[in-house]
């Protein structure tokens, strides 16, 4: 299994929107299980807070239309969340892809 990893160019929700289809998409095309997102900008800037919030509804709603089955963040990551223990049981090369200075969301699809 290749993990997908992409880093976020954009911060304007309809264009996030549009490249997190996009990248989705060419992740299941893959036949990638497994997608982590980085987003553009560092931890602890309001403009990373701002992203991350934008990231979170985007992936929301796909979670909601049944596109995703699930995401996790860094919070989640770090507080070993159930659905984080599970991601990293069935994936343990997912472990050693978590990076540590920038904000990223795991999406299983």
């Amino acid at each position: 299994m290749s993990l997908y990893i992409k880093q976020l160019k954009y911060t304007k929700p309809a264009q996030m929107n549009t490249e997190v289809l996009f990248e989705i998409a060419g992740a299941r095309a893959e036949g990638c299980p497994l997608i982590r997102l980085d987003l553009p900008y560092s931890e602890g800037c309001e403009e990373a807070e701002k992203s991350l919030r934008t990231l979170v509804r985007i992936l929301k709603g796909m979670k909601k239309r049944g596109a995703v089955q699930f995401f996790i963040g860094k919070d989640d990551v770090l507080r070993s969340t159930t659905e984080a223990r599970y991601l990293m049981n069935v994936f343990p090369e997912a472990e050693n892809e978590i990076p540590t200075e920038s904000n990223y969301v795991f999406v299983k699809l």
